[in-house]
C-alpha cells in the first residue's frame, strides 16, 4: 500500500464492520482476515442474525452475501436501509447474481466484490469506503465548526446589543423590513408601557398617535422604497395605558450579510419633559 493510504488505513481501524455470510468455510476465513485491518468486526450467519447484529451495533460498514437461508442479504440490505439510508453495504456477488445488481441499485447498496472473493480487493472496497466516511466526517466536522462559529458570533453580538441597549438613553426598537418588531430595549418598554413580549411581533407604527400617522407611514413608504435614506422627526406616541407623550424618531434600515436577516432599527427618544 502507498503511504497516501496510511490515513483511511488508520480510520478503517476506529470502524465497526457487520460481515455477513452463511458459508462458514467462506466467513471463517474472511472473518479472520478482516480482523486485522478493522476496529471492530461483527460476524452474522444469515440476514436474519445479520439485521438484528445490525440494530444492536450500528456498525459503520456492513458487507453481505446475497444468497443466504431465513433472510437473503438484499432483503437484509432493503431493511437496513429502512433505519439508516447511509451506512455504506458492500454486497458480495457472483458473475451469475447479475440479475440481482437491480434490485441492490434499487435498495442504495454501495459497493459490489465478486466471488471468488479476492482479500485485496475486498481491502480495497474496505480503504475506498473508509475514505468517503471518513472525508464525511471531516465535513461535518467542519460544518459543526462554523455553526458554532457563527453562534459565538451572533451571541457576542446579542450581548454587546443588550449592553449597548440598556445603557441607552433612548427607546430601541429592531424590526424586520416591514416594521414588524423583533427586539425593543428595556428603556423602550418603560416608555411605551409594554412588555417585550407584548411589543414583538407588532408594528412599531401601531405606537405613533392616529392623527398623525399618515404623515410618518408615508415616509416609511419612502424609506423602504429607497428615496431617502432615513427618517428623522418628531411625533407623538401613545403608551399602553392611552397618555400620549411627544418623541423623537430616528428610523433607518440595516443590511445583514444574509438578507433574510435585512430589518430597521428605530430609536425615540421622550422629548416632552
Amino acid at each position: 500500500m502507498k503511504n497516501t493510504q496510511m490515513p483511511d488505513q488508520e480510520y478503517l481501524r476506529t470502524l465497526t464492520v457487520l460481515y455477513v455470510e452463511d458459508d462458514a468455510d467462506t466467513s471463517g476465513p474472511f472473518a479472520e482476515f478482516l480482523r486485522r485491518p478493522v476496529g471492530t468486526l461483527i460476524v452474522a450467519a444469515n440476514g436474519e442474525e445479520g439485521f438484528d447484529a445490525f440494530l444492536q451495533h450500528s456498525p459503520d460498514i456492513v458487507i453481505t452475501d446475497i444468497l443466504m437461508p431465513v433472510m437473503d442479504g438484499l432483503t437484509m440490505a432493503a431493511k437496513i436501509r429502512e433505519v439508516n439510508k447511509t451506512v455504506p453495504i458492500i454486497v458480495v456477488t457472483a458473475f451469475e447474481q447479475t440479475n440481482y445488481l437491480i434490485r441492490a441499485v434499487d435498495i442504495g447498496v454501495d459497493r459490489y466484490v465478486t466471488k471468488p472473493v479476492n482479500s485485496q480487493l475486498l481491502l480495497e472496497a474496505l480503504l475506498k469506503t473508509a475514505h468517503i466516511l471518513r472525508a464525511e466526517e471531516q465535513l461535518n466536522l467542519k460544518q459543526e465548526w462554523e455553526i458554532q462559529e457563527v453562534q459565538m458570533i451572533n451571541q457576542r453580538l446579542h450581548d454587546q446589543l443588550r449592553i449597548i441597549s440598556e445603557l441607552s438613553p433612548a427607546g430601541i426598537i429592531l424590526g424586520d423590513p416591514r416594521g414588524f418588531i423583533t427586539f425593543v430595549n428595556r428603556h423602550m418598554e418603560v416608555l411605551l408601557g409594554y412588555s417585550e413580549e407584548e411589543l414583538t411581533g407588532t408594528d412599531y407604527l401601531e405606537y405613533v398617535h392616529h392623527d398623525e400617522l399618515g404623515a410618518i407611514m408615508e415616509k416609511q413608504q419612502q424609506l423602504l422604497a429607497g428615496t431617502i435614506r432615513s427618517i428623522d422627526d418628531e411625533r407623538s406616541f401613545v403608551r399602553k395605558d392611552g397618555t400620549v407623550f411627544r418623541g423623537h424618531i430616528a428610523v433607518s434600515l440595516f443590511e445583514a450579510k444574509s438578507s433574510s436577516q435585512n430589518g430597521l432599527v428605530c430609536l425615540i427618544t421622550d422629548v416632552s419633559k
